[in-house]
């Protein structure tokens, strides 16, 4: 018979121990769903607490979690909103609640639960299998199974990415990462030293750069002239080398010239024709 496993989170954001549990958990199981849960309330005070300097949405977690297990067939992702719900570890009656019409409307059934929170154990069981028709979405021989209670291979929690993501980089899966990684525009006049001061950056931080596409798209069309039309690429080119330097980028990304300078270089030119 088919098993399937489920594990509830908020991964916000997800790091590389939610990521070891997941992997474990899956290769126990023949389906996991990894439910991730999102109350709009609590994730704007815990961003407002947190060192983050952008606030991940519920879409931009659900990506984090996809894009890591995209090539795992047997991990599904779906989310469940708490908002009303009080916080954890109060309001289990209406979560559970929650969690049911969550699974009911899904099509799923649950044979085991997976924790790294040996507290929640005894609040799953007396939660979940005493809710009415619970054998429509729980296994009447339902199992909760701890995994890495001493998160002993990545000692890290949300927490502590929130409080301190630069400090706690590496313990960041790469689309995490990504989200996180700062970008520095270098502006300034033609000539004026931009390119070279971006290398000695990128040398220093030991990172990525992106060079000035514009000057490089001029000199590659031997150019003299840009026209509306050059614009456009330009800065579709520019961003996906941004996107793409991102990718393996060390916390921060230095970039010559940005989308400021070339929206003023093209109101310039419709000046000249004007």
């Amino acid at each position: 018979m088919k098993k399937t496993g489920i594990i509830f989170g908020k991964f916000y954001p997800i790091h590389m121990g939610h990521v070891d549990f997941i992997q474990k958990a899956s290769g126990l199981i023949d389906e996991l769903y990894v439910v991730v849960c999102s109350d709009n309330t609590r994730d704007k005070d815990l961003f407002k607490k947190s060192k983050m300097k952008k606030m991940p949405t519920i879409k931009d977690r659900l990506n984090f979690v996809e894009s890591i297990f995209k090539y795992q067939n047997n991990i599904k992702i779906i989310h469940l909103a708490e908002d009303g719900i009080p916080f954890y570890p109060n309001g289990w009656k209406l979560w559970s609640e929650r969690v049911f019409e969550t699974l009911l409307k899904n099509n799923i059934k649950v044979d085991v639960i997976f924790s790294n929170e040996p507290q929640d154990v005894e609040n799953y069981k007396n939660n979940f299998l005493t809710l009415p028709n619970s054998e429509k979405v729980f296994s009447k021989n339902l199992k909760i199974q701890t995994i890495d209670i001493n998160r002993d291979n990545f000692p890290i929690s949300a927490t502590e990415v929130r409080n301190s993501p630069y400090h706690n980089w590496d313990f960041m899966p790469k689309p995490v990462q990504e989200f996180f990684a700062v970008k520095v525009a270098i502006i300034g006049t033609p000539h004026s030293g931009k390119t070279t001061l971006v290398h000695k950056l990128s040398n220093c931080y030991n990172t990525n750069f992106v060079e000035d596409y514009k000057k490089k798209y001029s000199q590659k069309n031997n150019l003299k002239n840009l026209e509306e039309k050059d614009f456009q690429h330009i800065a579709q080119k520019h961003q996906e080398k941004i996107s793409k330097s991102i990718k393996n980028s060390n916390k921060l990304i230095f970039i010559d010239t940005e989308f400021c300078s070339l929206q003023a270089n093209l109101l310039e030119l419709d000046k000249k024709r004007k």
